[in-house]
Parts: structure tokens; sequence; C-alpha cells
């Protein structure tokens, strides 16, 4: 696999509860699994969403989702 380095800019105050660093990151997940071909279904994106933020998968599938249960340690 290529190495790649992605570098986001942003101008939104940190900690702003905009949730701009949630779909940043949905967004760059959706981007690799397109640019590589790999071609995850948004469930299992979904997944590996939950493991960089618990509102990240919401931004994953563009939608609006319940979340519940217990945080993964």
């Amino acid at each position: 696999m290529p190495k790649l380095h992605i570098r986001i800019v942003k101008n939104i105050p940190v900690a702003a509860g905009l949730g701009g660093g949630s779909a940043d990151a949905a967004a760059a997940l959706r981007l690799l699994n397109r640019m590589f071909g790999l071609g995850l279904p948004l469930e299992r994106l979904a997944d590996l969403a939950a493991v960089v933020g618990a509102d990240v998968p919401a931004c994953v599938w563009s939608s609006t989702c319940l979340g519940q249960g217990s945080a993964r340690h």
C-alpha cells in the first residue's frame, strides 16, 4: 500500500462543538475506501470510525444515528 499523508487545515476553534473533526475523520475514511478500492460497506467503515470517536460513525453514514452501549476499552 502506498504511503499517504493527509493534512487538514481548519479555521474552527478547538472544542467548538461543531463536529468538524469528526466529519473530517469520516470523510477521510470514505475517501481512503474509494481511493484504494477497498469496497468496504458503510457498516464496516462505521465500525472503524467508532475507534476514532463516538460521533464519527454518524458522520460516516451522513445521517442521524442512535448511539447506545458501553465504551470500548
